[in-house]
């Protein structure tokens, strides 16, 4: 340690962390469980597959800007702020306002699903310029 103030506390640090031997083994059975039959590599393709649906879903719709096609499960695009409101007035979760204004990130994960795509997108279409 190089701040001896905190070693008092690193024990309690360590432990809450999961890094003691004795919890390895929750880490491991998950670790074992992805890791079978490709399972990280099927949940993974499922994500980048959500993101890559929903940037050519939304592409064609008016005032939004996009990129490249994501590669994977995150997609940033400029939305008009009318279509932010919107979408959040209707309960959809993504991040903003954290970059320049209408900049948005969408994420998307193995339990995202193609009817959740489907159900933004057509909000999305609904609430376009």
């Amino acid at each position: 340690m190089f701040r001896q103030d905190l070693a008092a506390t690193l024990a309690f640090r360590r432990k809450r962390a999961g890094q003691l031997g004795s919890k390895m083994r929750f880490f491991s059975a998950q670790m074992e469980a992805y890791l079978t039959d490709d399972l990280w590599l099927s949940n993974a393709r499922h994500s980048n597959a959500m993101a890559k649906a929903l940037a050519v879903g939304l592409r064609g719709i008016a005032g939004v800007k996009i990129g490249d096609v994501p590669q994977e499960n995150i997609l940033f695009c400029e939305l008009p702020m009318e279509m932010i409101r919107g979408l959040l007035a209707q309960r959809f979760k993504f991040y903003h306002e954290r970059w320049d204004s209408g900049v948005v990130r969408f994420v998307t994960s193995v339990a995202t699903s193609q009817t959740d795509i489907d159900d933004i997108l057509q909000a999305a279409w609904s609430l376009a310029i």
